[in-house]
């Protein structure tokens, strides 16, 4: 299965009995098995987003491997519930992550045109979480994403923290 959303890895840290953890701009390797339980941790500006991830493992000739990823949801803050699922299409293509193995990840690092749009294809998942906020709370809402996990996602408005949590 092939997913046309790319988004960069800056730190994954696999669970299991003793946690490793991999730093480097660009993740270069991925050795997960099927149903594996990881975490992935996004640090972008002043950001960092940190969700825990089932993976679904499919490799296919480029070797590509897809993580699936439980981002969306619903949340709540000070009573108010905010709906944070798509349609299925969009929910899904949202939260998939594609990640290559070495020799692929090396054409990618050596051209910055694509580089640049795995950036900007990160930065649009995360303004279009942030967009589907402001709708909910109303117009004119301007907020800034600080934290986002599985769990909590934190908003920045005018220099005040809005904490959502996830309801289960």
């Amino acid at each position: 299965m092939k997913r046309l959303l790319i988004l960069a890895v800056v730190l994954l840290a696999a669970t299991g009995a003793q946690a490793q953890s991999l730093l480097g701009n660009w993740l270069t390797n991925l050795d997960v098995e099927e149903g594996q339980t990881v975490q992935l941790y996004f640090n972008f500006a002043d950001a960092t987003f940190n969700m825990k991830v089932v993976t679904k493992v499919e490799t296919d000739e480029m070797g590509m491997i897809v993580v699936s990823a439980d981002m969306p949801g619903v949340y709540s803050r000070d009573g108010k519930t905010l709906l944070m699922s798509m349609n299925s299409e969009r929910a899904d293509a949202r939260i998939d992550k594609m990640v290559f193995k070495p020799e692929f990840q090396k054409l990618i690092d050596e051209n910055p045109e694509t580089k640049k749009m795995v950036t900007n294809t990160f930065m649009d998942v995360v303004k279009e979480i942030r967009d589907e906020l402001c709708k909910e709370l109303g117009e004119g809402v301007n907020l800034e994403i600080v934290e986002l996990t599985r769990t909590k996602l934190v908003l920045r408005e005018s220099g005040d923290d809005l904490t959502f949590t996830r309801v289960k």
